[in-house]
């Protein structure tokens, strides 16, 4: 949203039915089937992106979720385990002045 009114872009979203031969649809198809067996990783700089954008889910403040968003909150429990290991102190780096 932030990128579309920052640059004064009129943006259209038409929803297109799967396997209905639109060809703009086909293309994107493609296109994605192609990536997915390309051996170059896609890295994306989530600094890029305002905190306005749906591209990227912050978690609690701590970490960006950069995977399917539906299959990690899929188990009820995964943010308790999540917030557990963030919190863990053993985790945390060894402050080697104290020690």
């Amino acid at each position: 949203m932030w990128l579309i009114s920052q640059h004064y872009l009129t943006v259209q979203l038409r929803k297109v039915k799967g396997h209905s031969n639109d060809k703009a649809n086909d293309q994107a198809d493609a296109l994605a089937k192609r990536g997915r067996y390309s051996l170059d990783p896609i890295i994306i700089n989530h600094k890029f992106f305002h905190r306005s954008s749906l591209a990227l889910f912050n978690y609690n403040h701590i970490n960006v979720i950069d995977r399917n968003l539906r299959k990690w909150s899929n188990i009820p429990i995964q943010s308790r385990i999540f917030n557990m290991a963030m919190n863990n102190s053993s985790l945390s780096p060894i402050n080697y002045q104290i020690t």
